[in-house]
């Protein structure tokens, strides 16, 4: 499985400043099959040998592989859901349920998790327009073999309700330290028309509490709008939010801002000299030291080599850097270990 995603271009080769990556999906059902959570196991099987039999002749997709959940340890399932920046877990993914991927490291298909078909794009950046296409390709090309449920009134069917029409969801994950940590983040969304988007965590979550200082942008619903309508309102979201934070950011390159330079001085010396990271802490402080770089703060590593040991300290992305498990009591050590390892060479100019 890592060899399919060896390509992987949030990993490698991401060098945003403020927009990490979008994902893209599509929900989809079959017509003569209930929804997942109805689908007796015989019909499970059935529905997923359909679907293997689709998507590893689309000619649209490179070098397609099959990954059986039943046959996937759950270090493999973790690694999934961190690659793709997926909300849904995939732990209790078993006997007539999979995955699909290709070598572009940015193609994602699940089957029978909720609904029979979730495909799903991850790209590096923004491009809506561009990915929302080449993922509509996909699933024309899939649709000349097999017949999706499709209702007149309500469009494409899926297992929620909100998700019908289009089923076409958007998240895109953006970087936003100077909005978040001045306040300004609270007065955007008290000042902006936010009907029908969402602002969440990492994972989705809508808590308010922003880990890493990554906020997602999604649309909260599907039926009854175009996948023109969801761009639009998403990206409107998105460009706003970036403009807000480059401003921002400008004014503390041109300001002598005490705090924060006491919090990037601070983050540097948590990456630099603990030797036990938990997960939070470890996003939290690699969040103010990519900002930092950005505003020329820290030396001798640029965005991208940052945006990778930002994705990389996960778990199971430490697993696969280490090549074997990792017990939980070690966990913590090993994440520091990692990030001191990759941040070696970097050096405050404050």
């Amino acid at each position: 499985m890592y060899d399919a995603l060896r390509n992987n271009r949030l990993v490698d080769n991401n060098d945003n400043t403020i927009c990490l990556a979008s994902t893209l999906k599509l929900y989809r059902n079959l017509g003569k099959y209930p929804f997942p959570g109805k689908l007796e196991s015989d019909k499970r099987k059935q529905v997923l040998s359909l679907f293997e039999g689709v998507i590893l002749k689309n000619s649209l997709l490179k070098k397609p592989v099959f990954l059986n959940a039943a046959e996937l340890d759950s270090a493999s399932k973790e690694f999934l859901a961190e690659h793709f920046l997926t909300t849904e877990g995939f732990q209790r993914a078993s006997t007539g349920e999979g995955f699909f991927i290709d070598d572009s490291g940015e193609f994602f298909a699940i089957i029978n998790v909720i609904n029979h078909l979730q495909l799903m794009l991850t790209i590096c950046g923004g491009e809506l327009e561009k990915a929302r296409n080449r993922l509509v390709k996909i699933e024309t090309e899939m649709g000349k073999s097999i017949d999706f449920a499709f209702s007149q009134k309500f469009g494409f069917l899926a297992s929620n309700p909100e998700q019908c029409g289009t089923g076409f969801v958007i998240d895109v994950f953006l970087h936003l330290p100077a909005m978040i940590h001045s306040g300004e983040l609270e007065r955007f969304i008290e000042n902006n028309d936010m009907k029908g988007i969402a602002l969440g965590d990492i994972q989705g979550n809508i808590s308010g509490t922003f880990v890493g200082d990554v906020v997602t942008v999604h649309n909260t619903h599907t039926l009854g709008l175009t996948e023109a309508n969801i761009i639009q309102n998403v990206q409107g979201i998105v460009t706003k939010l970036v403009v807000e934070e480059q401003g921002m950011r400008g004014k503390l390159r041109n300001d002598e801002n005490l705090d924060m330079k006491d919090m990037v001085s601070k983050a540097y010396g948590i990456l630099k000299y603990a030797y036990q990271l938990q997960t939070v802490e470890a996003f939290n402080s690699l969040s103010i030291i990519k900002l930092g770089v950005d505003l020329g703060w820290v030396e001798n590593i640029d965005q991208r080599k940052i945006n990778s040991v930002f994705l990389n300290n996960r778990r199971a992305h430490l697993v696969h850097t280490y090549g074997r498990d990792i017990d939980k009591e070690d966990l913590s050590g090993k994440r520091a270990e990692y990030i001191k390892h990759e941040l070696e060479s970097v050096t405050l100019t404050i």
